[in-house]
């Protein structure tokens, strides 16, 4: 979430990993709550995973964004 709007020569803005720069959305807007729920479809990460934001059709030059992941746990049933 944009908590503080986004400033520089971009007219949008992306998040995802090195190897795919998008994956968790983009052509995100710049300004205050901005947000950004993704992926479609679920990939596991099994080790730490460094997040990327890109700056689209420029540059970033201020602004703050929030990153927070929210996840759940399922578990088999139990045996009857």
């Amino acid at each position: 979430m944009v908590t503080f709007t986004l400033m520089g020569t971009l007219s949008t803005w992306a998040i995802g990993v090195a190897n795919d720069p998008l994956r968790f959305g983009s052509g995100i807007p710049l300004g205050f709550n901005s947000w950004v729920n993704g992926p479609q479809a679920p990939l596991v990460y099994w080790s730490p995973t460094a997040l990327t934001l890109t700056a689209q059709g420029g540059v970033f030059s201020g602004g703050t964004v929030r990153l927070v992941a929210h996840y759940i746990q399922l578990s088999l049933p139990d045996w009857v």
